[in-house]
């Protein structure tokens, strides 16, 4: 049966015929049955699994796994023949068609265990470990546009299949291990120039470029956001930013800390031999056929050097307004903003909080061949077609104020700044939107209405801010609640007593929340999502900016007519099951709602 592929009709499902162990492909069998005849498992055995997986067949099957009565590749021939679907055992890798490969994202190949196979005209064929999972199809169908045809594998071949198609690299661990065994020398070097050609030769040995491949390779499969290593005293920290969150990962030992981090700045063009000062550079690698840039900065310590490498996946961004969170009024409002002719449009949020995401969102939403969108950025962290992207450079006089003066002579219609960092770029910003342009930027505040203050305090006038600000957004960034493992729970009194209060909404007899599964690394949230507050400038606004009314009467008519605030916009995707209500208690600590009336 080695490499087998059971028929498959055009809608994914088997024929009812019998494949070579003589098994008629038979949906209306239970799975258990199955297991038995196909001499699997003891009938006894079935009956006291199903006892225990209450009268669930498939949770039976699950459960037989588990305890190792039997392994992946017969639950997988058993679920082909339970559900009418193809089989294989993926024991050639000429079963895996590469230009298949490339249609599906890597991330959702290892979220739901699939790999596709190859592609006739509109049709993929995947292998799942799953094959009833439709969340998984949908997804696929989306991503690919193609009709999806299922059939069933072991999990262990998927994975491996996945890991060699993907092309990722060895284990972290074992690298680690590997590097833990090469020695240093331990004599003092004579010169500076020795101690560069030394570390050098460190740098360049196998394990260390091992071990720097396998963290970023395994940083980028992790969704990390940030990598960060850290001297200390005795020993390293490595540390992986995921979901907005650390997370400790395998360090190298600390005799090789320097090579390591020598070879970080070999990779990003850096001078290995200037240690007393911080250095940025960028380091570009392509990986599972898609490019993703880390920006790389150093900062001396008392124990050497930490490095930081901020993770750009250009393939996480530059989405519709659509996907990025944005939804009901709020976005037809900012769509309605988006086609003004002039104004200004502000996002404002800390660093890491979406904006330039946001951002990109909008300069898609308004991208047209018959705009001149011209935007200014420090650095382009994504590249967009269509729009011409100015990068700043502060060292040789290249900054935001002297770019955006340029730009302003190259005859466009929307300009995009990435940052106003000052009053002169302010100002500059102000005078084009009242010269007929629509000006998109950030500004560090906390909320939306926290932008008016702002503006004015960095010397804007209060009459230009009314004039030219047409939308404040605020955004932040709450994880997902993870679907592979979430799960209903009870919500008590007390918390639908509070919900109630803040929201005026009814509250649902029970939420939703994650236990915790090798898909999120048990922590039961996978990937974020923005939630939003937003300042509509209407006349009412206009007319308080100019009188110079307090931000606490400003934001009292803002709660009003704009849905409320950032707690707000995340209590209620937490009632749809989007993300906790622990998660979203994050933003306010101030909130009446206590994570003690959580649970029962």
């Amino acid at each position: 049966m080695a490499g087998n592929v059971a028929p498959a009709t055009a809608g994914g499902v088997a024929e009812a015929v019998p494949d070579e162990t003589g098994v008629v492909f038979d949906g209306d069998r239970p799975l258990g049955d199955i297991l038995v005849d196909l001499g699997f498992v003891k009938r006894e055995v079935v009956e006291e699994a199903l006892a225990r997986s209450r009268d669930s067949h498939l949770l039976m099957g699950m459960k037989l796994l588990k305890e190792g009565v039997i392994d992946d590749q017969q639950l997988a021939l058993a679920l082909s023949i339970r559900f009418k679907i193809g089989y294989t055992e993926l024991s050639r890798p000429d079963q895996v068609d590469p230009e298949a490969v490339a249609l599906v994202p890597e991330r959702m190949a290892r979220r739901y265990v699939l790999i596709p196979m190859h592609r006739e005209g509109n049709s993929l064929t995947i292998a799942m470990a799953s094959p009833t999972n439709v969340f998984a199809v949908d997804a696929v169908r989306a991503a690919t546009g193609m009709h999806v045809r299922v059939i069933a594998a072991p999990e262990s071949a998927i994975r491996k299949a996945i890991d060699r198609f993907y092309g990722f690299g060895p284990d972290l661990e074992s690298t680690a291990s590997e590097l833990a065994s090469v020695g240093v020398t331990e004599e003092p070097v004579q010169s500076d120039e020795e101690d560069v050609g030394q570390l050098r030769n460190e740098a360049e040995d196998a394990p260390v470029v091992k071990y720097v491949d396998s963290l970023i390779s395994h940083a980028i499969h992790d969704r990390a956001s940030d990598i960060h290593i850290e001297p200390g005293r005795d020993s390293v920290t490595v540390r992986i930013r995921v979901d907005g969150k650390l997370r400790q990962t395998v360090a190298p030992p600390k005799s090789m800390q320097n090579a390591v981090i020598s070879r970080i700045k070999i990779l990003a063009n850096l001078d290995i031999a200037e240690k007393r000062l911080p250095l940025d550079g960028r380091i570009r690698v392509r990986m599972a056929g898609r490019d993703v840039d880390l920006r790389v900065s150093t900062m001396p310590t008392v124990h050497g050097e930490k490095v930081v490498m901020r993770v750009l996946d250009k393939s996480a961004v530059c989405k519709n307004l659509d996907e990025i969170g944005a939804e009901g009024e709020f976005l037809e409002r900012l769509k309605a903003a988006l086609r003004r002719p002039n104004g200004m449009i502000l996002v404002t949020g800390p660093t890491g909080s979406g904006k330039s995401t946001t951002l990109y969102g909008c300069l898609n939403y308004i991208k047209d061949v018959t705009k001149n969108i011209i935007t200014v950025e420090d650095p382009v962290e994504y590249e967009m077609e269509g729009i011409t992207q100015v990068p700043a450079r502060p060292e040789i006089g290249m900054t935001f104020a002297r770019a955006l003066r340029a730009i302003l002579r190259q005859d466009p219609d929307i300009v995009m700044v990435g940052e106003m960092r000052d009053l002169e770029t302010l100002e500059i910003g102000i005078r084009a939107s009242l010269t007929g342009h629509l000006v998109l930027s950030t500004l560090h505040t906390n909320d939306a209405v926290a932008t008016v203050t702002r503006m004015i305090d960095m010397g804007a006038e209060r009459y230009l801010v009314a004039s030219t600000l047409i939308m404040a957004v605020a955004q932040r960034l709450v994880r997902r609640i993870c679907t592979s493992c979430r799960q209903e729970y009870e919500v008590s009194d007390a918390l639908r007593r509070d919900l109630f209060e803040h929201l005026q909404l009814d509250v649902p007899q029970h939420l939703w929340r994650g236990t915790g599964c090798q898909v999120c690394g048990n922590t039961g949230y996978y990937g974020r999502t923005a939630v939003f507050e937003y300042l509509p400038v209407d006349a009412t606004v206009r007319e308080m900016i100019t009188r110079g009314d307090p931000e606490p009467t400003i934001r009292d008519y803002q709660r009003k007519v704009a849905g409320g605030s950032l707690l707000d916009d995340a209590l209620r995707k937490a009632l749809r099951g989007e993300t906790t209500v622990e998660e979203a208690l994050t933003l306010a600590s101030d909130s009446h709602i206590t994570v003690e009336n959580i649970t029962v």
